[in-house]
């Protein structure tokens, strides 16, 4: 999962050429991670062979929508034409995500019923890390840049 991650990081160097644009792109990942971690110690969820497969899941959604509004960010830094060109597209692929997901829920292996929760957790705190903490991120370094 670690290899998974370095080897995303990297192609997001060649990608954006700049180290902040990469670690930039990662803060809905890791943010997604970080939450996600703490929900399974707060609840007490368990991680096994079936929910540890929601995770490859995050890495790619999360990374995708944090790339999607970065990019869109760059081309035009007005964070209201980002989030409405990019925060619809990103939205629509959580629920589309969470209710394919969802169904796991019904199960009645608790495994499987382990990963439909895992998933669709970590898909919505993936689309909170990239629709409202991205942006506001983006929002204080677009600050911090005009007054320099």
């Amino acid at each position: 999962l670690s290899a998974a991650v370095i080897a995303v990081f990297v192609c997001l160097l060649f990608f954006f050429r700049s180290l902040t644009a990469a670690f930039i792109t990662m803060l809905p990942l890791a943010m997604a991670i970080t939450w996600l971690a703490g929900l399974h110690f707060l609840y007490e969820w368990k991680v096994n062979m079936y929910s540890i497969i929601a995770f490859p899941l995050l890495i790619g959604m999360s990374i995708d929508q944090g790339v999607h509004v970065y990019h869109r960010w760059r081309e035009s830094p007005n964070l209201q034409v980002v989030m409405r060109e990019t925060g619809g597209a990103n939205v629509l692929t959580t629920i589309t995500t969470v209710i394919g997901f969802g169904g796991l829920w019904f199960a009645e292996n608790l495994g499987i019923r382990s990963l439909g929760t895992t998933a669709s957790v970590g898909t919505v705190l993936g689309l909170i890390g990239s629709c409202a903490t991205l942006p506001a991120l983006l929002f204080v370094l677009d600050r911090l840049k005009r007054r320099s």
